[in-house]
């Protein structure tokens, strides 16, 4: 039996942090193979491209399992109805956060899906395959329509994923869950939906194993999947300690970049933080969200805007570099609010962050506790609960603004952005290893104007004062000097005293590399 898992590219073509491979689907694989079926792994699938999008239908498989999430769902859809078109006999399954919470409503939709798959998919596939090999199809698959693991797996049980395609930099998990309710996560909503474990983690032994596996096969950075590597408690950083030690221990050549909460080391912890930098951890994402006090209240994130700039301060000078989440726009938003979030990421001097992605406004997730106020509220698109959905701001004058802002920025990361954001992540890797912090200023210099030019011009665009879209600009072109002297940066960088890790996690080739 052939089994095929995918990801199909959608709207995260735009987004720089969500685009690489899902790992899960490399668990799901193993676990169909090891129920008895054969598997590959399609990881992205483009739809649009004519180089690949043929290649799903010159097999004829068994199984056809999609990973969904808000920005694949639209071409997810479309997808698995072309495969249900040409093959009929193919068992059709979606499964993911996304999806979880709306199986029913899916399968009443769209007769071309067979199956959901709710929660975690080890177990799941076991299910499947047991049904396909006792002679069972489409059929006896829809007649269930919904599957949910019957046991969790203790993570050490579970082999390394399968990884399509092996390149420098790759992806893994070291647990699974998180304990925090914020309002618009997914995470406690599955808790609710199954009674999922909160959370569970692998062994040091096992994650060191991988990592010995992944370095072995060229990987030299590693993004750690979880939703949050490191819980704010002694047992969790304990546990990272050890990792590291083990790391340096055994000399492994690797960089590792991992999510937290802003509180997930204290003010306190810097030499612990100095010791996971030593062992290669070098990048972090730190779930910011927003610069007002008001909005992170009503994400429920339990910290606050003074407490995100201390840490950010001593991630900087423990030498680690920081990307954060952000959502500009949430929906019970005011301008003001809105306006004290975008001051709040300038005195981060992280304003620039909110163009790295198409979208400025919190999105409203199937389950979670902000889909329930809205629902409540009658605030919600008149939508499917599975597809994006907008909803109505306080003031109708943040649509105006958000609407335009998320139409012009496609074009905009097509343009630009994409470069931008890339060559401000080489020059930053460039920063954080080796070369001379007086190199490193103009840099900081750098990302300092970049940072006050983008929260002015936000600033611009949700002035309360201004209440008609034909009197402001929404002009980018402050950009491109940016784009040209941090390309200028890395040029002159890439001659300097720098580590060949910095080039080869980011795919840049030094002219000359100085040990």
């Amino acid at each position: 039996m052939k089994f095929a898992f995918v990801r199909v590219l959608g709207k995260d073509r735009y987004d720089f942090y969500t685009s690489e491979q899902v790992i899960g689907l490399g668990y799901l694989a193993n676990a169909a193979n090891a129920a008895g079926a054969e598997s590959v792994i399609y990881d992205p699938y483009d739809l649009a491209s004519v180089v690949t999008r043929d290649t799903l239908f010159q097999e004829k498989y068994a199984f056809v399992g999609f990973t969904v999430h808000f920005l694949n769902i639209e071409e997810t859809l479309a997808t698995a109805k072309l495969i249900k078109a040409k093959t009929p006999s193919s068992v059709v399954v979606l499964g993911g956060h996304h999806v979880s919470p709306v199986a029913r409503d899916i399968l009443e939709d769209h007769e071309y899906i067979d199956a959901i798959c709710v929660g975690e998919g080890e177990d799941v596939m076991h299910q499947i395959v047991d049904i396909m090999k006792k002679g069972g199809g489409v059929d006896e698959v829809r007649k269930k329509g919904i599957f949910s693991p019957r046991k969790y797996y203790p993570l050490d049980d579970l082999p390394i994923p399968i990884r399509p395609v092996i390149e420098s930099t790759a992806r893994m998990s070291t647990s699974r869950g998180c304990p925090f309710s914020c309002s618009f996560c997914t995470t406690p909503a599955m808790r609710k939906l199954l009674k999922e474990p909160i959370y569970r983690d692998r062994s040091v032994d096992s994650i060191i194993e991988e990592i010995e596996w992944l370095q072995a096969n060229g990987v030299r950075k590693i993004y750690i999947n979880d939703d949050l590597y490191v819980l704010p408690n002694k047992r969790s950083r304990t546990r990272a300690i050890e990792i590291a030690d083990k790391i340096i221990e055994r000399k492994l050549d690797i960089s590792y970049k991992a999510q937290l909460r802003v509180d997930s080391f204290s003010l306190g912890e810097r030499q612990l933080l100095q010791h996971l930098q030593h062992s290669g951890f070098t990048s972090v994402f730190l779930g910011v969200e927003s610069g007002s006090e008001q909005i992170l209240e009503e994400y429920n994130k339990g910290i606050t805007v003074d407490q995100t700039i201390a840490t950010l301060k001593m991630y900087h000078e423990v030498g680690i570099q920081v990307n954060a989440g952000n959502m500009l726009a949430s929906p019970n938003s005011t301008l003001n609010e809105i306006c004290e979030s975008i001051d709040g990421f300038r005195r981060m001097g992280l304003a620039y962050l909110f163009f790295r992605r198409a979208t400025f406004r919190s999105h409203v997730f199937p389950g979670t506790l902000l889909e329930q106020r809205l629902i409540q509220e009658g605030r919600l698109e008149n939508k499917p609960r599975y597809l994006q959905r907008d909803y109505a701001f306080i003031d109708p004058w943040l649509n105006k603004v958000v609407n335009r802002l998320e139409e012009d920025m496609p074009i905009f990361l097509a343009e630009i952005g994409g470069e931008l954001f890339n060559l401000r992540n080489k020059a930053l890797a460039l920063y954080y290893n080796d070369i001379e912090k007086d190199n490193g200023q103009d840099l900081m210099g750098i990302l300092d104007e970049w940072n006050e030019l983008s929260a002015a011009f936000l600033l611009m665009l949700f002035n309360p004062s201004v209440k008609s879209l034909n009197s402001i600009s929404f002009d980018y072109s402050f950009m491109w000097p940016i784009k040209k002297k941090l390309a200028a940066f890395v040029e002159k960088a890439a001659n300097e005293r720098v580590s060949n890790l910095a080039f080869e996690s980011w795919g840049v080739a030094p002219k000359t590399v100085i040990k």
